[in-house]
């Protein structure tokens, strides 16, 4: 649009909203959080380029809290960093100990494993430290008239199986058993008394930390058993915990 001339005053005038030239522009300071860093590809491995992208967002500095000179990184990027510290926890590592009765965790074993009511296994005690199963003679005696290998191996197993739901309820009973060795230094001539003790807090933190970054947790379990008061087997049994 062109200004308008008034010859008796020798001044131009504009249109409302037109600016001159010589106006001076009014400056807008840009924020902190819209600096972009430069892109730096990553060749070979790694996240690729869409975590590339994820480094350009960043986040608004709080006014008054953080220095000028600290940048804020996204969140999921924050997150991914103290999840490999091991300071972030979840939800599932605060669970408390599953607090089962022993016939809780009798009815349990005979529902979801068959073989442990058939067997006759019963439980004697149970709790997060400490869990005993009462394997009977009778049903699971051999042509020796002495408890069965074969029976006194899967009782071992399946006590520190329990053993392990009771101190993993996160994992809702998604447990197996990836290896087991066991030992026979005597006849077993009576009931057998299987008693599997709780290995170290630090044992358990192990496991549980596993579970939560890798989506699976190992741990070793020792379980005993005795006959008429001889140690009778001792089984050593490696069990991995699943997300549920």
């Amino acid at each position: 649009m062109r200004p308008n001339r008034i010859p008796e005053s020798g001044k131009t005038r504009h249109p409302v909203g037109c600016r001159t030239a010589h106006q001076k522009q009014p400056e807008t300071a840009i924020p902190p959080c819209t600096l972009l860093p430069p892109l730096r590809p990553k060749r070979g491995g790694g996240l690729g380029w869409g975590w590339q992208f994820a480094e350009l967002l960043w986040l608004p500095q709080p006014i008054g809290k953080v220095s000028p000179a600290a940048t804020a990184p996204t969140l999921a990027l924050l997150c991914k960093r103290e999840r490999g510290r091991g300071s972030l926890k979840t939800q599932s590592s605060l669970k408390p100990p599953n607090t089962m009765t022993p016939h809780q965790l009798q009815d349990f074993l005979h529902r979801h494993i068959p073989a442990c009511a058939a067997l006759g296994i019963r439980v004697v005690s149970c709790s997060s430290g400490r869990v005993e199963l009462l394997l009977p003679h009778a049903p699971n005696r051999n042509h020796k008239n002495t408890v069965f290998g074969g029976s006194t191996a899967l009782g071992a197993t399946v006590c520190g199986w329990a053993l392990v739901h009771l101190n993993c309820p996160q994992a809702g009973g998604n447990i197996v058993i990836q290896s087991g060795e066991t030992r026979y230094p005597a006849p077993a001539r009576g009931d057998l008394l299987l008693c599997a003790d709780s290995p170290t807090e630090s044992d358990w933190q192990r496991c549980r930390t596993m579970l939560e970054q890798r989506g699976k947790g190992k741990i070793t379990i020792e379980v005993r058993a005795y006959s008429q008061n001889v140690l009778a087997a001792e089984f050593s049994g490696r069990y991995v915990v699943l997300a549920a």
